[in-house]
């Protein structure tokens, strides 16, 4: 149950009354989101919502162009199609040569399941280590002349716009401008394309015109400094050739509503070869007709639908509000965390508010770099004692049950707490750090007495 504050599994909101009432709408008319035959004006929503978007982030809203589709992964299989493409215009035709990706250590599983479905394959997808989560502009450098160097193609330059973690955002304009000075450079003949993976980290666009002088939605210093911070990383978009936006995550609408966001549409006739030979009497007689390039031919207008009611009636203000709030609990989270023996936060310095932390297993306080730096057998023990006890809490199922998950980023396992309610708030907090406190007092006594569990703990 997605709007109970026991919830906080992930980044899955409550989708919003409005647009689950629209949706009833849609399925009456069943609409085709391939050509204005086949849905009538439900096609402009498309439009409108690509050039909102297009306005966020400063773009050219006659240039632009938005495709709903099946998921971030989607958008980001759009982005990497279409670099590809630019690399090698004959693909359609001939197939992938010699061409990689670039990519970072921080990246969605997704990112290398569509080096595999593209055909790039999974080993031509370079990935660079991050710093603190995000790339360093001068590895990036040296990757890519390395590429030419040997005769290589770099089909796409995949960068984060703030992953669900700590909704880390890669310099973008950094990376801009050396993929402008690398192209002059070695007089390329194309332009490597830039994507950003931007689906949960778009919504702080919605902050663009808030008075962080004043800040009339009182959020505390903590907050609101990161949503500054966030708000200005996020809007270098501008510099990206595409980007992607899930309005099922951050938008709080249901599944699936997805939006992929083009630069330039002329960008759009690299990946339109395919349906060059569509003889479809809608494609021909309809004015806009989508579906001569994107990869759906059966494509739902529940995306653009619930996007625009949310849109809609939750406004820029609602935005902020749901947004602000979010991250005012996280910051009071972590509070509570560094202050408590019993945890140990992992990632204070987040721009977003997710939040990953250990149960500690004994009665001592230790600091993150500890952990991280312990032996391989004393991770072990640590991990096991996480594990065991998430295990234990998820066994209960009563009627005090939260729901969240555990967390393998780093080497030790970590719980994690995402809120997605918009009923969260700090009072929440201290029902769950109590909830959890209790359950451990029980779990350490069947814990312990395991001779080997206590020797080592003690």
């Amino acid at each position: 149950n997605w709007r109970s504050v026991r919830t906080q599994f992930n980044v899955t909101p409550p989708p919003n009354l409005p647009s689950i009432s629209s949706q009833v709408l849609v399925d009456m008319i069943n609409p085709t989101l391939v050509t204005e035959m086949g849905c009538g004006n439900l096609l402009n929503l498309e439009k409108d919502i690509t050039k909102f978007m297009s306005n966020l982030v400063n773009w050219d809203d006659k240039k632009s162009l938005g495709i709903f589709t099946f998921g971030g992964t989607g958008t980001n299989l759009y982005g990497m199609k279409i670099g590809l493409n630019k690399s090698q215009p004959s693909i359609a035709l001939d197939g992938v040569k010699n061409i990689v990706f670039i990519d970072n250590d921080e990246t969605h599983s997704c990112h290398r399941t569509s080096c595999d479905w593209l055909g790039v394959g999974i080993n031509n997808d370079i990935i660079l280590k991050t710093h603190n989560g995000v790339i360093n502009p001068d590895e990036l450098e040296k990757e890519m002349v390395n590429a030419i160097k040997n005769d290589k193609k770099i089909g796409c330059i995949i960068l984060n716009g703030g992953e669900s973690y700590d909704y880390s955002v890669d310099p973008i304009y950094k990376v801009y401008k050396i993929r402008e000075e690398v192209c002059r450079k070695f007089n390329l003949d194309y332009k490597p394309h830039i994507h950003v993976d931007s689906v949960s980290g778009w919504v702080f666009l919605m902050f663009n015109e808030y008075d962080f002088l004043k800040n009339p939605l009182s959020f505390s210093k903590e907050s609101l400094s990161k949503i500054k911070i966030m708000n200005s990383k996020i809007k270098q978009l501008k510099y990206a050739d595409s980007f992607g936006v899930d309005f099922h995550k951050t938008g709080f609408t249901q599944y699936i509503s997805s939006l992929f966001m083009l630069k330039n549409k002329d960008d759009i006739k690299y990946i339109a070869e395919g349906s060059r030979g569509a003889t479809a009497q809608s494609f021909e007689i309809s004015g806009y007709s989508p579906g001569q390039y994107t990869l759906e031919t059966s494509r739902s207008a529940i995306g653009p639908v619930s996007a625009y009611v949310t849109l809609s009636s939750l406004g820029t203000k609602g935005f902020q509000y749901l947004i602000g709030n979010f991250m005012d609990v996280a910051e009071d989270l972590r509070t509570k965390l560094r202050k408590d023996k019993n945890f140990t936060p992992f990632n204070d310095q987040s721009f977003g508010w997710c939040t990953l932390f250990v149960i500690n297993p004994f009665e001592k306080k230790l600091s993150f770099q500890k952990m991280i730096n312990y032996s391989q057998d004393k991770q072990n023990q640590i991990n096991n004692y996480q594990k065991e006890f998430y295990r234990y809490l998820n066994e209960k199922k009563n009627k005090n049950q939260w729901t969240f998950s555990l967390s393998g980023r780093y080497k030790i396992k970590t719980f994690k707490l995402y809120p997605m309610s918009p009923h969260t708030s700090k009072k929440t907090n201290d029902e769950i750090l109590r909830w959890i406190k209790k359950n451990k007092k029980e779990f350490d006594k069947k814990f312990y007495k395991n001779e080997a569990n206590k020797k080592f703990f003690e």
